[in-house]
């Protein structure tokens, strides 16, 4: 337990959590400006931080009453999971999409194998992984040298039609960019995706969805709880997005 502000944020920077500099309206559209990062991160990287700040600011009213007050303590924290797991969510839709707006099929193929676009097997890999998305598509062998610049995502059913709230739904999405993301972290992957009651995701299911029964309020959450969701989440999200720009190098602009 580290209940402590400044310690805490020191610990977020070793993922680049760094603070929102600036926060602006204008002409209905929210502006902001972040501390400098050194590193290269995705597109989506940014609105992650941002996303990642408005969860973080509860953090000094969750250590101002972990004692003094114990209802709203619990209601803060609660607020911080749906917070911070709505993050995560975002910012592997953004990722996810990013890529496959600019990704080819040709592109793509040569990630599943040496041999590249014209393998027979990579086409039944591809065929395989995106049924996973419950996507009605079959690619033929015969034809898909037509498909050699065609982008990724005019394959793929409309973003509100993939629920990157369900762990299945953000394996698969992956898995076509030939990126296992529970093998990869696997770890992170449990705590934060899996089906036991104590996982993030799991936790927030139970805040939304359960009304009064929903509540977090008792042993099944205290400080050192909400403090390894938020290092958990940042940790897991800077670990993707470094991998993210090693895979896909000429798809990410932000940082250097």
């Amino acid at each position: 337990m580290i209940n402590d502000e400044n310690r805490f944020r020191a610990i977020l920077r070793n993922y680049n959590i760094v603070n929102i500099t600036e926060l602006r309206h204008k002409k209905g559209s929210l502006f902001y400006t972040y501390e400098k990062i050194a590193e290269k991160h995705t597109l989506a990287f940014p609105n992650f931080i941002l996303n990642f700040n408005r969860a973080l600011s509860i953090y000094p009213d969750i250590i101002q009453n972990v004692k003094n007050n114990p209802i709203k303590f619990t209601f803060l924290c609660e607020n911080v999971i749906v917070n911070l797991i709505t993050a995560i969510e975002d910012y592997l839709r953004t990722a996810f999409m990013t890529i496959a707006y600019i990704t080819t099929m040709e592109d793509l193929f040569f990630r599943y194998g040496k041999n590249g676009f014209n393998e027979i097997g990579e086409v039944d890999k591809f065929n395989k992984r995106i049924r996973k998305l419950r996507v009605n598509l079959r690619l033929s062998y015969d034809n898909i040298d037509l498909l050699r610049n065609v982008k990724l995502y005019a394959l793929l059913p409309p973003i509100r039609q993939l629920s990157f709230q369900e762990k299945n739904i953000v394996r698969c999405a992956y898995q076509l960019l030939n990126i296992e993301l529970s093998e990869l972290f696997p770890t992170l992957w449990q705590k934060i995706f899996s089906d036991e009651s104590s996982s993030y995701s799991q936790l927030r299911h139970k805040i939304i969805h359960s009304g009064a029964k929903g509540s977090l309020f008792g042993p099944e959450i205290d400080l050192s709880t909400v403090e390894a969701c938020y290092k958990d989440i940042a940790e897991f999200v800077y670990n993707i997005d470094k991998k993210l720009v090693k895979e896909f190098p000429d798809q990410t602009i932000l940082g250097g």
